[in-house]
């Protein structure tokens, strides 16, 4: 039973990194519209820079895409 997230996670728990780990996972679930919104970002730039897609990610994306 794990009590503390930070004696697993390897990397510095902050606002920031959860913000971070926030836009991924909402990035295969809402439109980035959306998601821009969430994140109260004025530009698109700015919300992409929260979003790290991996290739699993990218490669259900391209298994929905309707060709």
């Amino acid at each position: 039973r794990i009590k503390d997230a930070r004696s697993v996670v390897k990397k510095k728990l902050s606002v920031h990194s959860g913000r971070h780990t926030f836009a991924t996972i909402m990035a295969g679930k809402v439109s980035v519209p959306v998601l821009q919104q969430f994140l109260q970002h004025a530009k698109l730039a700015d919300t992409m820079v929260y979003v790290h897609l991996s290739q699993q990610m990218l490669d259900e994306a391209l298994e929905q895409a309707k060709w």
